[in-house]
């Protein structure tokens, strides 16, 4: 898994045009790196980080109905991550788990 570089770095910041023609900026900063940088730098809550980076961004974007939260009825996206190092350990989108950037195929029970 690819890894930020330590020390200063160059960061693109973009702005997007929805389609009611407001803009929103983004960053080529990944979630995960922002996720270990929150906790381990900013020293924020685990709940805090997590948060800041899933529900709050779903809510502002109006797309809390599908994302953002665990619940009946959204898409099953979860991230796992190392306890100790907060890496990027696995993600599941719409229930399913990708490894190395491929799904792998569902269980069969």
């Amino acid at each position: 898994m690819p890894t930020a570089p330590s020390g200063p770095s160059r960061v693109t910041l973009i702005t997007v045009m929805l389609l009611d023609g407001r803009s929103i900026v983004g960053s080529s900063l990944t979630l995960d790196f922002v996720f270990k940088r929150s906790v381990t730098v900013g020293r924020l809550a685990l709940s805090q980080a997590v948060e800041s980076i899933s529900e709050v961004p779903a809510r502002l974007l109006a797309l809390s109905d599908s994302i953002g939260l665990l619940a009946t009825g959204t898409n099953a996206d979860l991230v796992l991550h190392d306890s100790g190092t907060h890496e990027l350990v696995e993600v599941m989108r719409c229930g399913r788990w990708i490894t190395g950037g491929k799904i792998r195929p569902a269980n069969r029970t």
